[in-house]
């Protein structure tokens, strides 16, 4: 139909658009992309979303994301071209869904433009469930202890972990003595691209 449906998007060092999403049963954007065949062009177009943006400075920027928000701060790390500290902490459903994005991880990991990951899952039944807000408590001090000025956080993924995400990362900031979790999203330090 003539709806549009929105994605996030990043782009690769090879300047090819990169993306993710979740197929639903129902779903008619995701069943019709599913049902495209490799190299079958498509008509779409992209908006800039000028308020989910890698910083123009930081010294260490933390991304936190679910599912498919993977993508865009996946994205962020590409243009990390000053090699500053990038963790990323991603919750998925299921330990298969990281082979996904394994060689691009490693890629950035290898070219110094992520410093590390952390994984949480919260299906896979071989592993212990784990949420990205069990990393995140699990390293608050190494995150927040020192958070200042040119610390940045961007969360991408469902509204309920994002939610969940920021009442966490509220009461540690108050736990360390930081300023409220209002001045640093007023500040821009913390950005949501939630969905």
């Amino acid at each position: 139909d003539e709806n549009e449906r929105s994605y996030s998007i990043a782009k690769t060092l090879d300047n090819e658009i990169f993306l993710s999403l979740r197929k639903h049963e129902n779903g008619k954007c995701s069943s019709y992309l599913d049902g495209l065949s490799v190299k079958e062009k498509i008509n779409g177009r992209i908006i800039k979303n000028i308020n989910f943006r890698i910083p123009d400075h930081f010294e260490r920027l933390i991304l936190i994301s679910n599912g498919t928000g993977i993508a865009p701060l996946l994205g962020m790390s590409f243009e990390n071209d000053d090699r500053k500290q990038v963790d990323l902490i991603w919750g998925a459903k299921y330990s298969k869904t990281l082979k996904l994005f394994r060689n691009t991880i490693n890629d950035l990991i290898d070219e110094e433009r992520l410093s590390s990951m952390q994984v949480g899952y919260s299906q896979d039944p071989k592993l212990p469930k784990k949420y990205v807000q069990d990393i995140i408590i699990e390293n608050k001090s190494n995150l927040f202890e020192n958070f200042d000025e040119e610390c940045f956080v961007m969360i991408c993924g469902s509204v309920d972990m994002g939610n969940q995400v920021l009442n966490l990362v509220n009461n540690i900031l108050i736990e360390y003595g930081k300023k409220s979790l209002n001045h640093y999203i007023d500040n821009e330090q913390i950005k949501i691209d939630t969905y």
